[in-house]
């Protein structure tokens, strides 16, 4: 069943004859009869109860009217959102962000690239800071992924493990804050091993070695 068979039956339908609906949509009565027993054969269903006075929906053809409508709605809003993507494809930049890694330095640089690049768009997608979607999205950077450049932190072991490139735009503190009835609180030195078994496997690819407590959070160097 396609879109096209379900198009012709909802201009049945909403005719209410094989004659009319013909003369609305420019094809023969034969042709969307035929098109219409096709469709209840395939499917098994028997859409409408024919009469001299015209066709009525089942109780069936009913339930298939209401979602055929939809179907055929999302169809055509999938359809523009691909012509949408393509008229954008050469102005259009999608950066990946995640709760692991802050976006707010785009608001800084954004009115510079704009002033250079007035046709870039950029849209922001969120993905989760896991090792099979960060993978995921590493492997089909561009091309058919949803994602072209990903902001995250890196050093050179995960640029080699992940066989892609890095722009460093720059460098920043990694700070830790957490409750004084917190597990780690009481730990003077926490490592990021440590730290990876309490919250994301992603904390391991970072280029921090070690983070040292203070009274009111962890802070050290940058990665």
């Amino acid at each position: 069943m396609d879109t096209q068979h379900l198009s012709i039956f909802i201009s049945v339908a909403d005719a209410g004859s094989f004659t009319k609906a013909g003369y609305l949509i420019g094809k023969s009565p034969q042709a969307l009869f035929k098109q219409i027993s096709t469709l209840e054969e395939r499917i098994k269903v028997r859409l409408f109860d024919r009469s001299p006075t015209g066709l009525t929906l089942t109780s069936a053809g009913k339930s298939l009217y209401k979602d055929a409508k939809y179907l055929i709605s999302f169809s055509k809003e999938a359809l523009s959102r691909a012509r949408e993507i393509e008229r954008n494809d050469g102005n259009l930049i999608r950066i990946g962000i995640s709760p692991f890694t802050s976006a707010k330095f785009l608001s800084k640089v954004w009115p510079i690239a704009i002033k250079q690049f007035p046709n870039l768009k950029i849209q922001l997608v969120p993905f989760e800071n896991d090792e099979v979607t960060e993978w995921d999205v590493l492997t089909h950077l561009g091309s058919e992924g949803k994602i072209d450049v990903l902001l995250c932190a890196y050093d050179d072991s995960f640029l080699t493990e992940r066989q892609c490139h890095a722009l460093k735009l720059r460098d920043l503190h990694f700070t830790l804050s957490m409750t004084a009835s917190h597990k780690l609180s009481d730990e003077r030195l926490i490592t990021l091993d440590r730290l990876a078994e309490f919250y994301f496997p992603a904390i391991r690819s970072m280029s921090v070695t070690q983070i040292t407590r203070s009274a009111t959070n962890v802070q050290q160097g940058g990665y």
